[in-house]
């Protein structure tokens, strides 16, 4: 008894201190055994590795020298500079996309009596710039990989520069929207940008803390921005529009001189040669049919929205037709897209171009999940601050300056919401679910609860549920983009471009149907307003100004402020149904644990927040307990006891590999290396191979496998090739990297080979030389089964 007890103590201990050590990789939530290739470092080699695996306690390896652990604290160190400095350069443009937002948020209703559009169409300087954001986020993230993050985050500046200059000389309603539009253009790739380059090269863990900080950035400029414009407008509206360009000439410069040469390089600047000639043939690579038919279909639709029920009744053929054309270019775009994917029939006809939204994203399901989470999110942000902002001022009759700062309520909610993600990510339980959960609870509450307080006109509670639902929205900033890392770590960037598109769009079709809501539902109540009681006539089209309001009798005036209540709570339900159907999403959501991969899900299905204990742990606990009533009742000898110490033994090691993520046969032969890198690990016809030979080999043609054949975690890749030392380099490189191998037998040739691809499901057969003979007469064949035939490239 004492011997077990003290086995068990002892392995207890050590799986407390080897938890605290393991760093986070981008796959905690996959299958624990996976080991996972960050594309953006481009290599894998033994220091990388080296550092993961000396750091765990209780190893009896001595992995590192002290060479090598001065390499790595300076590798460390140089993570931080870089992390710091990407933050400080990303600072002041998350900070003027953010608040350029909702800096117009208090200014709409003054704005909008300057160019007599006040019971028309008001909305249109917001949806405006959220209709451009909305279509051009997706193009943002492919700019980014074909031309580098420093050309894309200096181009959409530049367009948030040029737009402010229009808005600020605008003489007439169209160049004002103008403006806005080329402002959303601008920002439409600001946000997933500053995502993706705190990505780039970041475990979970350091991206928790990064998108943490990011968060809390963007909260705050989200809810500053309506006190800074109201401040502004009290002296000019041109003023909201001239701080933009300030700081976004300061943003380019600091871009330019701190974080330029921290950021990656586009796939048409990377490699050697003419800049110039790697720009023009970065344009091959674009997606313009996608981008055109993404852009056109968006556009449609959101304009069916924005004109239904306000400027044409929804039957109309100027409502109808978008809808339609919009809806069959979506539905061509995603089709388009899908046979754009490798080995199909697009990429076969333009084989340099890329997709703009891989069809791969959508394997699982928590893609889509996230993506009506975010639509929630974008539509939580517009009802707090546009039409709480048009409350104030058209209900309460507040001041733009006034109506600015009761907005500030929603600064609180907010930050606490932040805070308190940050705390769930990486304190306790370090996970993705609970705060994404918690957030939709909260801010399905808050803004049911805040609907319900601007039909009473209870101030107060307007004030306290804005900050309520401040907080829901809060906590589901961070944990959005850090679960959307974790399920689709190799394509970071159409992710989270994907994400980024979510927000804007919810945004733009929140403020379309709720702009139309509430200019219906005031129509409405006016036309119940006898104002000819009162000996005042109010014209047909509504209220076309806020100083017609305030000239009217006050009798006049509280009615027009009931009513114009009234249609601002019927706005807020119009869009309780999205976030009720959010909330929905949530529930159904994975998890992705941040730094403790021992609570994984079974291989090819998401946890659903509870923790999945592995089938060796099971075993194991089912061993101890077993050892333990041995040894109480004294059942068997003390053979049997030693057999089951023996077994205990064994379980132990695999237990803790498992723990540790490394079960793999990559994993094992990674240790090896660093035990006796060069001790004869093959003899193949009088040459021999040592571990760090084999090693290094095989690593180049793992980055082979991801950087020119795109494979992803979990695809099966078939490989058929004669006895060399190339089939094994193949072998362990798909096994590096997290696919799957399927062998084929490397006699077999015509109907046979074909069966035997066709049964693999894949769509990459990776062949040598000595079956050439047996491959080449199904080249057609395996074509049209969509199967692309490549060689390994190796050169022994």
């Amino acid at each position: 008894m004492a011997i077990f007890l003290f086995q068990f103590i002892r392995r207890k201990l050590r799986e407390c201190q080897a938890r605290k050590a393991i760093p986070t990789t981008d796959d905690s939530h996959l299958v624990p055994e996976k080991h996972t290739y960050n594309k953006s470092q481009r290599t894998l080699n033994r220091n990388e590795h080296a550092g993961s695996e000396a750091a765990v306690p209780g190893s009896h390896i001595n992995y590192l020298t002290p060479e090598e652990a001065a390499q790595q604290k300076a590798e460390i160190r140089r993570r931080k500079i870089r992390q710091w400095k990407l933050i400080l350069g990303l600072l002041l443009p998350n900070f003027l996309a953010a608040m350029d937002v909702t800096i117009v948020a208090p200014a709409i209703p003054l704005l909008s009596s300057h160019f007599n559009r006040l019971s028309e169409s008001f909305n249109w300087i917001v949806a405006a710039y959220t209709l451009t954001f909305t279509t051009f986020v997706p193009a943002s993230g492919q700019l980014a990989d074909i031309y580098g993050r420093h050309f894309a985050l200096q181009f959409e500046m530049f367009w948030i520069m040029i737009g402010s200059v229009l808005c600020a000389a605008a003489q007439s309603w169209s160049m004002l929207l103008l403006g806005r539009a080329l402002q959303g253009l601008g920002a439409a790739g600001i946000m997933s940008l500053s995502r993706i380059i705190l990505s780039d090269g970041a475990t979970l863990a350091e991206n928790a803390w990064n998108n943490s900080l990011l968060s809390l950035i963007s909260g705050v400029s989200y809810s500053i921005g309506p006190v800074i414009g109201g401040r502004l407008v009290d002296a000019s509206w041109h003023y909201i529009f001239i701080l933009p360009i300030g700081v976004s000439i300061l943003a380019m410069l600091v871009i330019f001189f701190v974080m330029r040469k921290e950021l990656v390089q586009g796939s048409a600047t990377e490699a050697g040669g003419s800049r110039r000639l790697g720009y023009i043939t970065g344009l091959a690579i674009i997606d313009w049919p996608g981008l055109v038919m993404f852009i056109l279909g968006v556009g449609c639709i959101i304009l069916a929205i924005q004109w239904g029920g306000t400027q044409y009744a929804w039957s109309s053929a100027q409502v109808v037709a978008p809808f339609v054309v919009g809806g069959i270019l979506c539905i061509s775009f995603f089709v388009y897209e899908y046979l754009l994917g490798p080995g199909r029939a697009v990429a076969r006809l333009f084989p340099q171009q890329r997709p703009m939204i891989p069809s791969t994203l959508f394997r699982k399901a928590d893609a889509i999940l996230l993506m009506i989470i975010n639509f929630s999110t974008g539509i939580s942000i517009v009802s707090a601050f546009y039409f709480i902002s048009y409350y104030w001022q058209f209900a309460e009759g507040y001041s733009s300056s006034k109506a600015g700062v009761q907005l500030l309520f929603y600064l609180p909610g907010l930050g606490l919401g932040v805070h308190s993600a940050t705390l769930l990510c990486n304190k306790w339980p370090r996970q993705t679910y609970s705060p994404l959960l918690l957030g939709s609870i909260v801010e399905c509450l808050g803004l049911t609860l805040l609907t319900y307080s601007v039909y009473i006109r209870n101030t107060i509670m307007v004030k306290i549920f804005l900050a309520v639902a401040g907080a829901g929205t809060g906590l589901r900033f961070m944990p959005v983009v850090l679960h959307g890392a974790g399920i689709w770590s190799t394509c970071i960037s159409s992710m989270q471009s994907l994400l980024s598109f979510m927000i804007p769009l919810g945004e733009t079709i929140g403020i379309s149907l709720m702009g139309s809501v509430f200019s219906n539902k005031l129509a409405t109540f006016l036309a119940q307003v006898n104002a000819r009681t009162y000996g005042t006539a109010l014209p047909a089209t509504g209220i076309p100004s806020l100083e017609l309001l305030d000239k009217l009798p006050e009798a006049v005036k509280q009615d027009i402020q009931n009513a114009a209540a009234k249609a601002v709570m019927w706005s807020f339900v119009a869009v309780l149904p999205f976030v009720g159907l959010s909330l929905g999403a949530s529930v159904l959501l994975g998890n992705v644990w941040i730094g403790k991969p021992v609570r994984a899900a079974k291989k090819n299905s998401p946890a659903r927040g509870a923790e999945k204990v592995p089938i060796i742990a099971k075993v194991a606990g089912t061993a101890a307990l077993a050892a333990y009533l041995n040894a109480k009742y004294h059942i068997a000898h003390d053979l049997n006891t030693i057999r089951a110490l023996r077994t205990s033994h064994s379980t132990a090691f695999f237990d803790d590999c498992v723990e540790r993520k490394r079960i793999l046969m990559y994993h094992f032969f990674e240790a090896q290396v660093r035990k006796q890198p060069d001790s004869a690990f093959l003899i193949f016809e009088g040459r021999t191979w040592s571990y760090k030979e084999f090693f290094t080999a095989f690593t180049r043609v793992a980055n082979w496998l991801i950087d020119d054949l795109n494979i992803q975690i979990d695809e099966v890749v078939a490989i058929n090739g004669g006895n060399s030392p190339e089939y094994l380099m193949l072998w362990f490189a798909l096994d590096a990297i997290g696919a799957v191998t399927s062998f084929l037998n490397c006699n077999i040739t015509g109907e046979g080979l074909l069966h035997s691809v066709r049964i693999s499901n894949t769509r990459l057969l990776i062949t040598d030389d000595d079956i050439k003979d047996n491959v080449e007469p199904c080249r057609a064949e395996l074509e049209n089964m969509g199967t692309v035939r490549t060689r390994s490239p190796l050169v022994v």
